[in-house]
């Protein structure tokens, strides 16, 4: 994802049928890049300055996926 210093974004996420808590946490890799508004179940983030950091989600049982943000 490319965001502009100053726009917002969001991810969400999608968990298989029957998985056991649906709670799922994101993080950014440098808040002085990316700062995260909002971080349970659906993240919302600010693009701060220019550089590349990335949003990890993680469910409750540690499983990861990260999404790479570049603001120009």
């Amino acid at each position: 994802m490319t965001l502009k210093v100053g726009q917002k974004g969001s991810l969400s996420f999608t968990l298989p049928d029957g998985f056991g808590c649906g709670k799922c946490v994101f993080r950014s890799s440098d808040s002085s890049v990316v700062k995260m508004l909002k971080t349970l179940d659906n993240a919302t983030f600010k693009a701060v300055k220019k550089g590349t950091a990335y949003i990890t989600a993680k469910t409750c049982n540690g499983k990861e996926a990260k999404c790479k943000i570049t603001v120009t």
